[in-house]
């Protein structure tokens, strides 16, 4: 199977089709099910829409109707000098390398952010109120032969107050933090601050996620192009 990857490097408003698969035991092994087949979220670009980052990030994610799951998987050829100082839940975790969730709820009344930084610990917010402590399952680690690191996290749906449907979709956007050499990159990029809702992406809630099954380009020429790609469903080989 050919996993759609969602370049983003232009969009206004990116799209990903996220699916459904049965709950993964969160261990930062990403060996499940779940993570083979899921939709995943790559490249990511420089923050003030100069080009993709020097250095990138993957995010996988899927869904059921317990939780909402994700990994964010951070290339990071400095890998020994990844800062991770802090190790208490919301005290200044965002001074140390990290990445980040920002979702708005369905209703747009509720603004959710969770930073995570290498050891797991998060700095998490709702509408800014630090009281908001969820509880999530994490589990950070780091691949040092691989030169990456990266956290698997689940987020129940009783601590957003919500639980998106097949046909939903949810204003969301994912964006990390690397201190080493100072760059700031996201899934779409926000002009300054991360907390910019008016630029995070949509996740598209669906039985399945997009698999790329064809895709077919023809030759350019002046004016509007048109690319023809084919679709197969999650369980269909290709």
């Amino acid at each position: 199977l050919l996993i759609l990857f969602f370049q983003s490097t232009y969009a206004a408003v990116p799209l990903v089709q996220i699916g459904q698969s049965p709950s993964a035991k969160i261990d930062g092994k990403l060996d499940d099910a779940g993570w083979q087949n899921c939709a995943q979220i790559f490249p990511f670009i420089e923050n003030m829409g100069k080009g993709t980052a020097r250095v990138q990030t993957r995010v996988k994610l899927f869904y059921n109707d317990h939780a909402l799951y994700f990994a964010f998987i951070c290339d990071e050829p400095f890998i020994d000098k990844l800062v991770a100082n802090h190790k208490q839940r919301d005290r200044d975790v965002w001074r140390d390398d990290g990445v980040e969730i920002h979702i708005i709820s369905p209703n747009g009344k509720n603004s959710f952010h969770i930073l995570f930084n290498s050891l797991g610990v998060t700095d998490d917010s709702k509408n800014g109120d630090y009281g908001w402590d969820p509880k999530l399952q994490i589990a950070a680690f780091k691949q040092p032969e691989k030169q990456r690191w990266g956290v698997e996290t689940a987020i129940p749906w009783s601590e957003l107050g919500f639980a998106p449907k097949p046909g939903d979709s949810l204003a969301m956007n994912f964006t990390r933090m690397r201190q080493q050499k100072f760059e700031r990159s996201a899934w779409n990029a926000t002009y300054g601050t991360f907390r910019n809702p008016a630029r995070y992406g949509k996740i598209s809630f669906a039985k399945n996620p997009v698999i790329l099954k064809a895709l077919k380009i023809a030759d350019p020429v002046p004016g509007v192009n048109h690319v023809q790609i084919g679709r197969a469903s999650c369980r269909e080989r290709v």
